[in-house]
């Protein structure tokens, strides 16, 4: 396994309690990031809220993160839970030569599948809604951000935003650290 630099990634993670899923990102590489230093066991730790008006809550993590058939995926599977309750998604990212990101998002809390753009940095993925989408039958734009900081530990973090307006509000931040 070597540096996701140009090279498809595909990062499946099933985890959260909010309205994470499914994102998908397709081209030449992921910066600085090699799957050989982010495979393995990971127990995350931080702060969940189920949509945009919920009080955030202490929640926990534990995910394994494995690279794919081709050596170039990378999948990320696990649980995530709150007081509120347990829930997974799955995650999934292809990044284009211009570093590029598309994504797709999936969850049992959204109506349908949920479109996302936006850009790799370095070791930072931050990518936007291209379209509403429904949660409880309310309607959201949102951003992700991914930050894998070292070999020991990378921070994911969902904003989500009702079309009614209104400011954003952090729905996700969880720190993983190897277990």
């Amino acid at each position: 396994m070597g540096r996701l630099a140009a090279k498809a990634v595909q990062v499946s993670v099933r985890v959260g309690l909010g309205v994470l899923g499914s994102f998908v990102f397709a081209g030449a590489g992921l910066g600085e990031i090699d799957v050989a230093e982010v495979v393995g066991a990971w127990r995350g730790a931080g702060e969940i809220a189920v949509s945009d008006h919920a009080v955030t809550q202490r929640g926990r993590c534990t995910v394994e993160v494995r690279a794919g058939a081709s050596g170039r995926d990378l999948v990320i599977e696990g649980l995530c839970a709150a007081s509120a309750g347990r829930s997974e998604f799955s995650l999934a990212m292809i990044v284009d030569d211009g570093d590029r990101v598309r994504a797709t998002l999936m969850s049992d809390r959204l109506s349908a599948a949920a479109g996302f753009a936006g850009q790799l940095s370095g070791e930072r993925i931050e990518v936007q809604s291209v379209s509403l989408f429904s949660v409880d039958d309310v309607l959201y734009s949102s951003r992700f951000d991914i930050d894998f900081r070292d070999a020991d530990s990378f921070v994911l973090q969902q904003w989500m935003r009702p079309e009614s307006g209104g400011p954003e509000h952090r729905t996700l931040l969880m720190r993983f650290e190897r277990r």
